[in-house]
Parts: C-alpha cells; sequence; structure tokens
C-alpha cells in the first residue's frame, strides 16, 4: 500500500515515497542506479539550508544531494603558472601527488570550497589565466549546516568528448555520459606539448565535502523526454526547456560542472565541462571564470522536519538518528 510520506522520515525515504505517492515533479532516472531526481521548470524541491534556500537534485543510494539555489559568484576551477599547461590550469579535481611524489592540493575552486567555504580558512581564489588572482566569495557554512553534510567520495571520471559525440544527431547518449562520469577514464591523455606538461596524477575518485553537480544533473533536471537519452548540441540545445537547474540566457552565461574532459590532444589536461546560458553543453580551458553553484550529499540520517518544499515553505532539515 503507498502511503502519504510523513515528517521525521529520512529525507531518502521521503523522497522515494513522495515519488510513489504523488510523483509529481520526480522521476527514476534509466540508469542501472536508478537515482530519483526533481525535474521540471520549478518543481518542489527548495530546502532551508544554511539560512538560504538550496534544491534537491535528487536521491542517489543513501544520500539526497543538495545544490545552491544561487550561485556563488564566478571563479575558474583552476588556474596555473604560465610554464605549466601554458597557464590555463589543471582539471584534476582533488587531492593527488605530481611525478616526484609532491603533493598538490586539487583544483583551485575544490581548494576554495571546502577549505574556505566549508573550513572557513582562507585561500587564494583565481579568475584567469597564469594565476590571475580575484576575491574570494565571502559565504561560508554554518556548523548547523556542516553537521548534516556527509564527507562523500565523489566520481570525477572523464567524459570524452571525441568518443561520447554523435555529429549525426548532434548530441551525447545520457546514459553513456553518466557512465563516464563515473568511469575510469581520467582528464589526462596527452603526454607531451606546451600546453600539456604538467606532471599531476589525475584521479576519477575525490572525498570530500562541496563539489559541484554533473553534467547529467543537468539534463535529468529538463522535463523533455529527448533528454533521457540524449544531451543535446544541436541548434535547439533542447535540454534547457521546462530545466530548474537552466542558468542564464546568453552564451556567456558558463556554469561549471564537476567532471574534467579527457582527450588525447593538448587540451586534454585542461578542460572541464560547463554549459552555457543558450543550452549548449560544452568543454572550455579550467581556468575561464564561470558560475559556481555549490553542491553537497547530505548524510544518510537527516530527516524531513516540515516544509512542503515550494520556496515559501521549503523542507526543514533535521539529523536523525
Amino acid at each position: 500500500e503507498i502511503t502519504k510520506p510523513t515528517y521525521g522520515m529520512k529525507a531518502t525515504e521521503y523522497i522515494t515515497n513522495l515519488l510513489e505517492y504523488d510523483g509529481e515533479g520526480l522521476k527514476k532516472d534509466n540508469t542501472s542506479d536508478q537515482n530519483i531526481r526533481y525535474y521540471g521548470s520549478n518543481p518542489n524541491n527548495y530546502v532551508s539550508f544554511n539560512n538560504e534556500l538550496w534544491r534537491i537534485i535528487g536521491v542517489f543510494g543513501n544520500n539526497v544531494k543538495l545544490v545552491r539555489k544561487d550561485s556563488l559568484g564566478s571563479l575558474s576551477w583552476d588556474s596555473s603558472e604560465s610554464s605549466i599547461n601554458g597557464g590555463v590550469g589543471i582539471n584534476q579535481w582533488g587531492e593527488s601527488k605530481d611525478a616526484d611524489g609532491n603533493e598538490y592540493a586539487g583544483a583551485d575552486l575544490q581548494v576554495y570550497l571546502n577549505k574556505m567555504y566549508y573550513g572557513g580558512t582562507s585561500v587564494t581564489c583565481y579568475g584567469g589565466t597564469k594565476n590571475s588572482t580575484t576575491t574570494c566569495p565571502t559565504n561560508t557554512l554554518d556548523n548547523t549546516a556542516k553537521a548534516l553534510i556527509d564527507n562523500h567520495t565523489w566520481n570525477t571520471g572523464a567524459p570524452n568528448h571525441s568518443t561520447l559525440y554523435n555529429s549525426t544527431t548532434q548530441s551525447y547518449d545520457t546514459v553513456e555520459f553518466y557512465k563516464a562520469e563515473r568511469g575510469t577514464v581520467n582528464g589526462k591523455i596527452c603526454s607531451s606539448g606546451t600546453y600539456c606538461n604538467d606532471t599531476v596524477t589525475r584521479t576519477t575518485e575525490w572525498t570530500g565535502y562541496i563539489g559541484l553537480p554533473y553534467v547529467t544533473d543537468y539534463a535529468y533536471a529538463s522535463s523533455e523526454n529527448d533528454c533521457n537519452t540524449k544531451i543535446d548540441r544541436s541548434s535547439t540545445y533542447k535540454c534547457k526547456n521546462n530545466n530548474w537547474m537552466h542558468y542564464g540566457s546568453s552564451t556567456w552565461d558558463h556554469i561549471w560542472y564537476l567532471s574534467p574532459n579527457a582527450s588525447v590532444y593538448s587540451y586534454g589536461v585542461r578542460n572541464v565541462w560547463l554549459s552555457s546560458g543558450d543550452g549548449y553543453v560544452a568543454m572550455a580551458d579550467a581556468s575561464l571564470v564561470c558560475v559556481v553553484f555549490p553542491t553537497l550529499y547530505l548524510k544518510s540520517n537527516v530527516i524531513i522536519a516540515s516544509g512542503t518544499g515550494i520556496s515559501s515553505n521549503p523542507y526543514i532539515l533535521r539529523s536523525g538518528a
């Protein structure tokens, strides 16, 4: 028997029950994981978090995934000195080592989000090529919010445009893209050349608190049925339609995603995936200045205590037993 979800349930159970009871604005995706996702132009997925509005992307295994409703501002995903990859950054998100065994802190944006935004420790922020610095956003997470955030293992596999793009349909296969985000191909294939000379080891997993959305989060948030199977790169850019995750209107309104791009060419060490305000999904140098929407997974014991999920009455979260 299908019953209406009740307050005090774990957030994962509440949303799962809501899908079965009501279903409005919710769907199971067509991946092998069958994640539950909110979709459409404005589903009831608002939560009060950190004394501001965030939105629920969906249920992924034992965790609910949130993204901040408003951006923190615009930053480079990474930058580098001019002698490294031509100054346009390194597309390794998490901590790693270089060929000499030296510690690499990870992408500049990852360091900001986890050391400063989450951790409260001042860092340097970057806004362009060749380690061009910029003022860091001053937003921080409070202790109440931090107590609800899972120290999560994120997949940082590198979707490869060259192998995923179908020139006939002018699109990427959504499910294959999802697999690549969680795959074992990393963001560094080329090994020589002026724009391909960093020695940092690429990894395909990272454990931390604050990340970014995936391209497929964006695609599945659209109510266009085609976006469940195709991430459109034709002139229609269909996945921007009726999509609560869509941001901006022009080709210059860029949003960063978590995944690097893998390529045999020199840009294979420096490209990261993004989308534009016109709906175009593409890759760009990590040093490009793009809009940042922090994303996180809630701990598995977090409950929904009250609220209806609309912006004027968002869900209230509490730590459960």
